[in-house]
Formats: structure tokens, sequence, C-alpha cells
């Protein structure tokens, strides 16, 4: 995940793991925010049903919303 999360985010998750089914974990970089709470608390639901994972490395910069993508036992 890279940069502002938006209104498209879903469709964005969705195309990413049609186009790379073996996926299993998101990845965090220099992700600004959300400029579409809805949207990013949608986008959440499905990464959490598709039980994926997220991290975020040591080295980049994540603000606001993008917590939201961890599981709740991270918060």
């Amino acid at each position: 995940m890279n940069r502002v999360i938006d209104s498209d985010v879903k469709s964005k998750v969705k195309k990413a793991l049609n186009m790379n089914p073996k996926v299993t974990s998101i990845i965090m970089q220099n992700v600004e925010g959300s400029v579409d709470d809805e949207a990013n608390l949608d986008a959440v639901r499905f990464v959490r049903k598709r039980k994926l994972n997220t991290f975020i490395p040591d080295y980049v910069l994540v603000a606001s919303d993008w917590t939201d993508f961890f599981p709740l036992w991270c918060k």
C-alpha cells in the first residue's frame, strides 16, 4: 500500500489480489492517511475478511487511517 488512501482503495486491493491470488500480506509503504474514511473502512473490512496480514517496515512513513488495517488485537 502506498500514498493516500482514497475512494478507490477497495477496488485497487481487489484488482491487486486478482492479479496476484497467492498474496497473503499487505506491506504499508509511505501511506499518508485517508481522504475517504468510509472507503477506508470498507477496504479494511475486505482485507480482514480475506485474512490478509498487514506489515509496516521500520523505514517508511505512515499516518492517520493506516492503523485501521491492523487487526484489532494490534490496536
